[in-house]
């Protein structure tokens, strides 16, 4: 299609769009504007493409926006492919470091990338995008040694700049919004920077201060205010042991303080001594027995529940991915069917990174990378892309059972090396099931020691004590992992996305798509999971009542109701990204409920006669 027709097609689709739109008002002018760009576009079939600008002036004006729109895809497009590129340069070299010669040639897609978003106006993301090009020279220098943590954070940038790219085309998007995933990520690393203060950590250093206190006042026993600073500091002492369920070194600051009551200028009283000694000989103290059962339990729980929600979104994904691997292989082409499978992976792998299966999530991340270069570039499958596919589906298909059963993910670098070659063009090797779903550990009787990803689905999950203590973050009255919580984030703005670009569809076609019930199902399904009462109950209610109402026509203000609930959740998303607990709608979910129920109770009043076209 030539820039002209295209700007023709553009023109009338957004003459169609603000009709429908205003469909209850449209103007007297509509026929005649109508008719002339069905004459305009006939002209464009019979190859008289028209150089001059629609007659009408509401038309010439739609024809400049249509341009506008033209032009905003066409850059972003343009970004997109260059992002790519920079993407796949840096995944590379993450995973070889020898390649590092290869990064010079990121210099012209960062160079284009960076003019372009020069050009819109869009600063921010130009100075983000502009910092991670010059920790990318950093690496190209041999002398250059880049941590994990240093590769996690420019990926980090890039992803939070290929939402926020990918936004523009759709007109202005919240940088924060889309950046804040990296921001929390560098929050964190500097909090982790800090020394954090603990109420064990405290009583250690008034032991020790205790320790320097009554030595001094051994050397100087007529000086009052050494001794007053050493009661005060064996009063705080007693209160934090009590605090840390420390019965001993209570007991021990207690027997101290009589002691010191009992004499003002002699610090050698065999029973002050005595009771100095214990508290400064005291070895760090451990949680109480009841201390480690809660917290145990605490993160038992959580554990149990990440997993459950995983299961049940992998059986509905994997059965979507397999309906659509079909179509694949009877439309090579259809590009819609490639999305969904796409979408299907990269679901997988926050779920699973999300849960903590870190195997299951680098096999979804390498076979999604592997479709992103399909989709995006519009290529039909190949022989190769399909065997891949129908591998990763029997790859996640055994490790979903597998985990139901009690056992640990298998090893995903068979498949991860599979996804590799083909995104390089090469043929995929002969994989069998058994080679791909082996796990690592016999799934029977797996030993304690292979129990480290998960333990049997059905008990509650002991995991695996960190090198260093997790950090929190507040929302409301609960306490979640901050890696939980940036993972959460990032995937629910992705959802967020995912679901306003099922709703266009939805909106201008009245067909409710498995990708959008599978976008809400999912993100009501992670928030209720991160305690999001909120957003979870909205979510599950917008979900059934769009179960409902798929299998008739939509009102005015069924779909009124569907946008008000889809900008709600948007609304509420963006609290939580801010750490901030969404209040409740009761009013809207009850609403979506009963609309949900009078859908129901009318499609199943309508005869089969009815609903059979004659």
């Amino acid at each position: 299609m030539s820039e002209g027709v295209a700007l023709e097609v553009a023109t009338a689709l957004l003459l169609l769009e603000n009709a429908l739109a205003g469909l209850a008002h449209l103007s007297n002018e509509f026929a005649q504007q109508a008719q002339l760009l069905r004459s305009r576009l006939e002209d464009c079939m019979l190859g008289k493409l028209r150089r001059s600008a629609p007659e009408i002036p509401l038309l010439d004006e739609m024809s400049r926006k249509a341009q506008e729109r033209l032009l905003m895809n066409q850059v972003v497009s343009e970004m997109r492919a260059n992002l790519r590129t920079i993407e796949q340069v840096l995944d590379a070299f993450f995973r070889d470091t020898a390649k590092r010669d290869e990064l010079a040639s990121l210099d012209k897609p960062v160079h284009q990338l960076l003019g372009a978003l020069e050009m819109l106006g869009e600063q921010r993301a130009r100075d983000s995008l502009a910092a991670a090009a010059e920790e990318i020279r950093r690496f190209s220098g041999a002398a250059h040694s880049a941590r994990p943590q240093d590769f996690e954070r420019i990926a980090q940038t890039l992803s939070g700049l290929g939402f926020y790219i990918e936004g523009l085309a759709h007109g202005k998007v919240d940088f924060e919004a889309a950046m804040q995933p990296i921001a929390a990520a560098r929050r964190e690393e500097a909090d982790a920077a800090q020394p954090v203060a603990t109420v064990e950590a405290q009583v250690a250093e008034q032991q020790r201060e205790t320790a320097s206190l009554y030595e001094e006042w051994k050397t100087k026993p007529e000086d009052g205010a050494l001794r007053a600073e050493l009661k005060k500091n064996l009063a705080a002492l007693q209160k934090d042991a009590g605090l840390i369920a420390d019965q001993k070194l209570e007991d021990s600051a207690g027997k101290a303080l009589k002691a010191l009551d009992k004499t003002s200028t002699m610090p050698l009283t065999p029973f002050l001594r005595e009771a100095i000694e214990k508290i400064t000989a005291a070895a760090a103290p451990s949680p109480s027995p009841e201390a480690a059962k809660l917290i145990d339990a605490s993160a038992e729980a959580i554990d149990a529940e990440l997993l459950g929600v995983y299961l049940e979104e992998s059986d509905e994904v994997l059965a979507t991915i397999r309906e659509h691997l079909d179509t694949v292989r009877e439309q090579h082409a259809n590009k819609e069917a490639l999305t969904t499978i796409r979408r299907g992976f990269h679901t997988l792998k926050g779920s699973g990174r999300m849960v903590g299966l870190m195997r299951l999530g680098e096999a979804a991340w390498a076979v999604e990378q592997t479709m992103n270069t399909w989709v995006q570039e519009e290529r039909a499958a190949t022989p190769a892309l399909l065997q891949l596919i129908g591998l990763a589906h029997e790859y996640f298909s055994g490790n979903v059972k597998r985990l139901k059963a009690g056992g640990v993910s298998s090893d995903e670098r068979s498949l991860v090396a599979a996804a590799e070659r083909v995104r390089r063009g090469e043929a995929t090797e002969q994989a069998s099931h058994e080679a791909l779903g082996a796990s690592t550990v016999p799934a029977a009787k797996p030993p304690a020691s292979a129990r480290a990803e998960f333990a049997p689905a059905a008990a509650a999950l002991v995991p695996v004590a960190p090198a260093t203590p997790e950090e929190f973050v507040q929302l409301g009255e609960h306490r979640v992992s901050t890696t939980l919580f940036a993972i959460f984030s990032g995937e629910a703005r992705a959802h967020v996305i995912a679901i306003r670009e099922e709703h266009e569809t939805l909106r201008q076609h009245g067909v409710v798509s498995d990708g959008l019930l599978r976008a809400v199902h999912t993100l009501a399904g992670t928030s209720g999971t991160v305690k999001i009462s909120a957003l979870s109950d909205l979510g599950y209610a917008l979900e059934k009542a769009l179960q409902k109402l798929a299998t008739s026509e939509l009102s005015e203000d069924e779909q009124s109701l569907v946008g008000q609930a889809i900008d709600t959740i948007e609304a509420m998303v963006a609290s939580v990204v801010e750490l901030r607990v969404p209040r409740a709608v009761p009013e809207l979910v009850a609403r979506l409920e009963r609309i949900g129920e009078e859908a129901g109770v009318s499609q199943e009043s309508t005869t089969p006669e009815e609903r059979e076209p004659p």
